[in-house]
């Protein structure tokens, strides 16, 4: 197939895309760069259920990334490019927007919420004996908590911690030092009709904030 990509959208300073490397099985990897400085470099492995509808690989070759505080004035030019090539993906370069409420109102969220925890399930399956989850979560207060995900009450296996230094720019973290991205899965029963998912301590069992349950 060869690389190819494209930058999909920059808005309040969130930039979103997708890239398909030479190898569709391992994630591509990008540079954005703002006025030719590398600004980030990321790993394109995030899921868009779009990508396949379109056909386009297995599905997890999206990216995002939330620009520094400091690039939220001015007008500033925004590419993003493979890595290994330099190949500038379609749909850029584009000139930067404005985007300081942005700034303004993140940190005032973070600050009120993340005191329970934070979670976010931006993906689920069903097959016939498997169920299967995948997003992103922040422990109460920020701190490395053993953590785990539980269906109907019981934890989900193979949980996978995946960097996500999006969210933590969201969240006005300096950085993704724990993993606050994931995919967990575990056995279902086909009598199963209703489907409770928790954000919950991985000893205790206990929710972090039983208000965040999903119900399905």
């Amino acid at each position: 197939m060869g690389q190819t990509g494209h930058l999909d959208s920059i808005e309040d300073g969130f930039v979103r895309g997708w890239a398909l490397g030479e190898h569709a099985e391992s994630p591509a990897t990008v540079e954005i760069t703002v006025d030719g400085a590398v600004v980030a470099t990321v790993a394109c492995s995030q899921f868009r259920p779009d990508l396949v509808k379109a056909g386009k690989g297995t599905g997890w070759h999206g990216f995002s990334y939330w620009l520094p505080e400091k690039y939220a004035r001015g007008q500033r030019t925004l590419t993003v490019r493979f890595a290994d090539t330099g190949r500038i993906l379609h749909g850029g370069p584009q000139v930067l927007p404005d985007f300081t409420f942005r700034i303004l109102s993140s940190s005032a969220i973070a600050s009120s919420v993340l005191g329970n925890g934070l979670w976010c399930m931006e993906k689920l399956d069903f097959s016939e004996s498997e169920v299967a989850i995948a997003g992103w979560c922040i422990p109460p207060r920020t701190m490395p908590a053993p953590i785990s995900f539980t269906h109907n009450g019981n934890s989900l296996l193979d949980l996978v911690r995946i960097r996500r230094d999006d969210i933590a720019a969201l969240m006005g973290l300096n950085s993704d030092e724990i993993g606050l991205g994931f995919r967990a899965r575990g056995p279902l029963s086909t009598s199963c009709k209703r489907h409770d998912f928790t954000f919950a301590h991985a000893y205790s069992k206990r929710p972090f904030d039983t208000n965040q349950t999903i119900h399905y």
